[in-house]
């Protein structure tokens, strides 16, 4: 009755006003614009976002990205989580030449290899910074395992309602590099760069699972001593340093959806093949026919560009070591939403990937030898439509737009006794994302699916949209349960 009630007085203030009012102009040339109402209406919805699961362990943590790889570009990954006192940003960055400033003070800290990580501690953010805006500067220098990073490599602003101004901060950083040699031409794979920020330090306890910042993540390249500096990425995409407004938010812990109540329950299964359903998917980076390429010019020059949209299978892989950064590999994928009713609720949606094999040797214990697999957490992240399956690289794929889920993926092999295709059914939770898609009027829901593993031997292969007909329903699949 409230709705029918509610409906009358909103159509009774529409049809009251003269016809080109309702049509959006009124008698004196102004332009009248009425609300649109939509159920859940999150002002931050459409904003790029990083989930930041509540963990003390590297390999739990929630991973985004951006850049490129190239012979003068990085490209890099981040995982970010928080814990009782503190939250942790790790960059990992591949990196052909890594240079650092041997005299910090002499310039700018962003002008070698370098990390920025922008803070802004309430989820309303300022078009300038303010007094809740914070930019914590790193620049890479090689130390000694454990050493603290001295602080003339690491800066900290506070703003001031116009700009930045420095600010005694105490915030720790740990770095780590692989390659060559530090400070020399010879070729290098990558160094990392990890932030710890205590609440203290901000003049604030932990905050409450569900509470959101604001935040934005630039990695800064030096390709030479001479300079100058190289390319700087940032992410979110349209992100701008001095402008928190344009910042992703950052929310402490994982989204929650609460399924409505559901009249009229209709279960609708969406897979290549089935009612004449496309979906399109492609691994990018380090798939199963490009894994660990060691030759240099093709890691820096051809790894990042090449299409792999025709293969049968994908590889999921990631890890800690920077080094071995051409074994990694992402998945995307995505699933046509036209024969969903306009409407309607969600009730559920699943993702479902069959996973067949993976890296290493299947062991009673992991940690038997060091060829052992290790389980793998992996996620799931929305990332924008509109991408094309037959151009699809690591360099040219979107960035994501927020982590959505997330399952940890024991070791599985199909060529072990007793197991047969289409392998081991894994299932993704992904009722919030396909809402949010849905309420947004999206055609289509697409991810992007990687992990953030920390251990060798944690690669998972899974059957693809172009695996063959015989073991069609080991390809993707998405379960969605709507009603009214």
């Amino acid at each position: 009755m409230k709705k029918l009630l509610t409906l009358f007085w909103l159509g009774l203030l529409i049809f009251s006003l003269s016809p080109r009012a309702v049509f959006g102009q009124q008698p004196d040339g102004e332009t009248l614009y009425l609300p649109v109402i939509f159920r859940n209406y999150d002002p931050y919805s459409a904003f790029y976002m990083v989930n930041a699961p509540f963990t003390t362990r590297f390999v739990e943590s929630a991973v985004v990205w951006m850049g490129r790889v190239g012979e003068a570009d990085n490209s890099t990954d981040v995982r970010v989580r928080y814990t009782d006192t503190e939250l942790v940003v790790d960059f990992a960055a591949f990196d052909r030449r890594i240079w650092y400033n041997t005299n910090p003070s002499s310039g700018a800290l962003e002008d070698w290899d370098a990390a920025t990580l922008l803070l802004n501690t309430s989820v309303g953010a300022p078009d300038r910074p303010g007094s809740q805006s914070y930019r914590f500067v790193a620049q890479f220098k090689g130390l000694g395992n454990g050493e603290p990073l001295p602080a003339a490599y690491k800066a900290a602003y506070r703003g001031t309602g116009s700009g930045w101004q420095s600010q005694s901060v105490n915030f720790t950083v740990e770095t780590g590099w692989r390659g060559d040699a530090i400070n020399n031409n010879g070729d290098d794979r990558g160094w990392r760069i990890t932030f710890r920020i205590p609440y203290a330090s901000l003049g604030l306890s932990k905050p409450a699972e569900g509470s959101r910042w604001r935040m934005a993540l630039i990695s800064h390249d030096r390709d030479s001593q001479a300079g100058p500096p190289g390319t700087s990425f940032i992410w979110p995409l349209a992100a701008q340093r001095d402008e928190p407004s344009t910042w992703a938010v950052l929310r402490f812990g994982m989204p929650v959806y609460s399924p409505p109540q559901v009249r009229n329950l209709t279960s609708l299964l969406i897979r290549e093949g089935e009612n004449g359903a496309v979906v399109p998917d492609a691994a990018v980076g380090g798939t199963i026919s490009n894994q660990c390429p060691g030759d240099s010019y093709h890691i820096w020059n051809v790894w990042g560009n090449r299409n792999y949209a025709n293969e049968n299978s994908a590889l999921i892989q990631n890890q800690a070591d920077v080094a071995d950064w051409p074994c990694f590999s992402r998945y995307y994928l995505a699933f046509p939403l036209d024969r969903l009713p306009p409407g309607k609720v969600i009730r559920s949606a699943r993702l479902v990937l069959h996973h067949w094999g993976g890296s290493g040797e299947i062991c009673s214990d992991p940690d038997e030898k060091p060829a052992c697999a290790h389980s793998s957490f992996i996620h799931v992240l929305s990332v924008p439509p509109g991408w094309q399956e037959n151009t699809i690289t690591w360099n040219n794929a979107p960035l994501p737009l927020e982590n959505v889920a997330v399952l940890q993926v024991a070791p599985y092999n199909i060529s072990q006794p007793g197991q047969s295709w289409p392998g081991m059914r894994r299932e993704w939770d992904v009722s919030y994302a396909l809402s949010k898609a849905y309420d947004q009027g999206a055609g289509w829901i697409s991810f992007a699916v990687y992990s953030s593993d920390s251990a060798y031997h944690s690669g998972k292969y899974f059957s693809a949209s172009e695996t063959e007909e015989w073991n069609k329903v080991g390809r993707p699949t998405l379960i969605i349960e709507y009603g009214d």
